[in-house]
């Protein structure tokens, strides 16, 4: 998991524009084939001449692609965790309405609670 940004390869604008261009799917293909040629300002270029950049370039956009989904994860658990906070907080506005129009004050409520959870707590440890 990669939660710090992706600091940029060091290579030619130019060349980081072609590779922008084919995309990464392509430039994978290109460097899985050996003698695979593409074109770069016109003029066909090898693999093997821009390796080292081609190199750089892939890692990079794997980076970000991790951090991505890093990020994308880490706000799932966060809207997961908002939406449980919610639902609680609802379900225990009803549960003190509902004793509410039973005339039963809320301290008796909590007390009651209490003595719910002091009592499973107690049969636990049985």
């Amino acid at each position: 998991m990669r939660w710090r940004f992706v600091k940029p390869s060091d290579i030619d604008n130019v060349l980081r524009e072609t590779f922008e261009q084919y995309g990464v799917v392509s430039m994978q293909i290109l460097l899985a084939t050996n003698n695979t040629t593409f074109r770069h300002e016109g003029n066909l270029r090898t693999v093997e001449s821009v390796l080292p950049s081609l190199l750089k370039w892939l890692r990079e956009q794997y980076q970000l692609a991790e951090l991505k989904e890093t990020w994308l994860i880490t706000m799932e658990a966060v809207i997961t965790v908002f939406v449980v906070a919610e639902l609680l907080l609802t379900a225990y506005q009803l549960f003190c309405r509902v004793f509410e129009i039973a005339d039963v004050p809320v301290e008796a409520i909590t007390t009651y609670l209490g003595v719910l959870l002091f009592a499973q707590d107690v049969e636990g440890r049985k």
